[in-house]
């Protein structure tokens, strides 16, 4: 769990430029520059769609994998391809350029540079999901636990097609392997979009100039970054064993001192492992007569995030929301 401190006056994260690159057949390295006008503590992303039946992808030292997915659904090798994303904060000298290694084949990447995220926690939630053939490709829609985050969609598949970005997204990438579609060509495209209110994105859509054939498969992936000005003040675990019967747990954890001004928040996220031996997680407000404990009351299924928004001062009323991931 972790209690984190939003002022009212959050700001979004904001774009500041993409670097790309794509591959000539059978290339082993993917170079992609870092964007121009990248800071210190600017948060970048990259994302690389390749095919992998052929590839084996090996990222540069210094970025954290986020997800990769794997779309396999043909019999044949050609068009099975793969969506990979990373996150790295730029440090104050960073290189003109990434390079990821791959064996051989078709990919497209890009890094795209955000200021304003917060660079200890930058991603609030995420999700991936395979697509089969056709024109349209979904994100999975996630449910955003903190205000004022930055969406941020990925979405390749094995043709050389152009795209046109999800409804209401701001389009920074869109890139192919080749010239001419084929079943050896990789594009990617990336979007984003600010969500200022709590809870469901819903799916962000984005699709091809035309047809789709067997090959071509795709992959699509959506986070949310989140405001430099969310701070985390502390955080804990607390383990249940699986027992059959309630079991009450007391978990305890520092966190720093902060000034509430008129409209500010405190968030305690919950995280339950997505294990369906530790699903039957609860949680609830105490009252005013124990203003600094939360205990169990509301049921939460199994890989569900919660979240419990409290008023600038405690104690206070609470709202619970819940999600269940796919």
């Amino acid at each position: 769990m972790e209690l984190r401190y939003v002022p009212a006056s959050t700001a979004a994260p904001v774009f500041v430029a993409a670097g790309t690159d794509v591959s000539a057949t059978f290339d082993t390295t993917l170079v992609i520059p870092v964007p121009a006008g990248t800071a210190q503590d600017d948060v970048m992303i990259a994302s690389i769609g390749y095919q992998y039946s052929y590839e084996t992808l090996t990222p540069p030292a210094g970025w954290t994998l986020l997800r990769q997915i794997y779309n396999n659904d043909v019999s044949s090798n050609y068009g099975k391809n793969a969506l990979a994303v990373y996150w790295r904060v730029a440090s104050s000298s960073e290189p003109a350029s990434y390079t990821w290694t791959i064996s051989g084949h078709e990919y497209a990447g890009s890094i795209q540079s955000f200021r304003g995220v917060n660079t200890t926690t930058p991603i609030d939630i995420e999700a991936g999901q395979t697509q089969p053939t056709g024109t349209s490709f979904a994100t999975p829609s996630i449910s955003t636990t903190l205000p004022n985050v930055l969406l941020v969609a990925s979405h390749t598949f094995a043709s050389a097609d152009t795209w046109t970005p999800p409804s209401g997204m701001t389009e920074t990438v869109d890139i192919a392997s080749d010239p001419v579609p084929n079943v050896f060509s990789q594009s990617i495209e990336e979007s984003y979009v600010v969500q200022s209110a709590i809870g469901s994105t819903g799916a962000k859509t984005a699709t091809t100039n035309s047809g789709a054939s067997y090959a071509d498969l795709g992959n699509t992936h959506l986070l949310a970054l989140v405001p430099s000005a969310i701070t985390t003040l502390g955080s804990g675990t607390a383990s249940i064993a699986n027992t059959g019967s309630v079991t009450a747990v007391t978990t305890n954890f520092a966190t720093t001192g902060v000034t509430f001004g008129t409209g500010d928040r405190l968030v305690l996220k919950v995280t339950a492992p997505e294990d369906a031996n530790n699903c039957n997680v609860q949680l609830s407000y105490d009252g005013a007569s124990v203003a600094s404990r939360l205990v169990t009351a509301t049921i939460v299924p199994e890989g569900v995030v919660g979240l419990l928004l409290l008023a600038p001062a405690l104690p206070m009323a609470a709202r619970w929301w819940k999600r269940r991931r796919p």
